[in-house]
């Protein structure tokens, strides 16, 4: 479900990056937000079919928890980990995006470009709670998770010092 988070967000982010589009003259500016634009479309699609892919994974950890087959149980925790370890990398590299494009947007339609990024990081944020709940179940088995808390751990102060950025940019603090 928080791909679904993810994918409202990139959602936004197409909004704001089609409706600035509108109001530039410059085609260099226009060129560079349409690439943008279908970049942002990919990623909604890609959340969506994680959505998918993650709803199949859940329901794979329940089957196996009912067999009570332990290979099948670590089998299926390992997948329902990456699931959401790709939505967090996915909104990541949303964010990244609205990071790149945010000074293109025209500033009527900044609250839904902000909107989109907080979406994003909240998606990320949201999808680590899962796979942090998988790695455990699985070390509880005594099975190794590979390099899945480094990562997540990388993951998330890498995000908020986006999501920062982000927000310093489009929102300076004045001084007083």
């Amino acid at each position: 479900a928080t791909a679904l988070v993810g994918a409202e967000a990139a959602a936004l982010a197409y909004k704001s990056i089609n409706c600035s589009m509108k109001k530039i003259a410059s085609q260099e500016k226009k060129d560079y937000l349409q690439e943008n634009l279908i970049i942002t479309n990919a990623l909604e699609k890609k959340f969506l079919k994680l959505a998918d892919e993650d709803e199949m994974a859940y329901n794979q950890v329940v089957k196996a928890y009912k067999e009570k087959d332990n290979a099948k149980i670590i089998k299926a925790l390992i997948n329902a980990t990456a699931i959401p370890l790709r939505v967090a990398w996915s909104n990541y590299e949303l964010l990244l995006l609205l990071d790149r494009i945010h000074s293109k947007i025209n500033n009527n339609f900044l609250p839904e470009f902000m909107s989109a990024a907080e979406l994003a990081y909240a998606g990320l944020r949201s999808s680590i709670y899962p796979a942090e709940a998988n790695i455990k179940s699985l070390e509880e088995l005594r099975q190794e998770t590979w390099t899945a808390e480094a990562e997540i751990s990388h993951l998330k102060l890498e995000a908020y010092n986006l999501m920062m950025g982000i927000q310093k940019q489009v929102y300076p603090q004045k001084e007083k």
